[in-house]
């Protein structure tokens, strides 16, 4: 796919056989995303082949179900985050506002 698309995209530039530094930025960007999505694709078909082997398949489902929770995961740990902060940035407001070391 990664291939095809250079050959495409240089077959209509007429730039067969040229370096490709004389490519625009917008066009070498487009191109790295579609080689890094296609790469994905790739990688991930190639996991999922690993199913034929019988020991690896319960592997291969707790990643799955462990990709699948990332996202709540990944929102309960920035709540928590952002809380954990601001609790720690009242604390440390009021020790200064006692001690009377507030700049303002």
């Amino acid at each position: 796919m990664q291939i095809v698309y250079c050959y495409y995209k240089m077959r209509i530039d007429g730039d067969i056989g040229s370096s490709a530094a004389q490519y625009s930025t917008s066009t070498m960007s487009s191109l790295y995303t579609m080689n890094l999505i296609s790469t994905s694709f790739i990688l991930m078909r190639g996991f999922m082949v690993l199913r034929v082997f019988t020991p690896l398949r319960p592997l291969i489902r707790m990643i799955k179900e462990v990709i699948k929770e990332l996202g709540s995961f990944t929102i309960l740990l920035f709540i928590s985050m952002f809380f954990f902060s601001v609790i720690t940035f009242v604390m440390f407001r009021a020790v200064e506002e006692v001690t009377g070391k507030t700049k303002g």
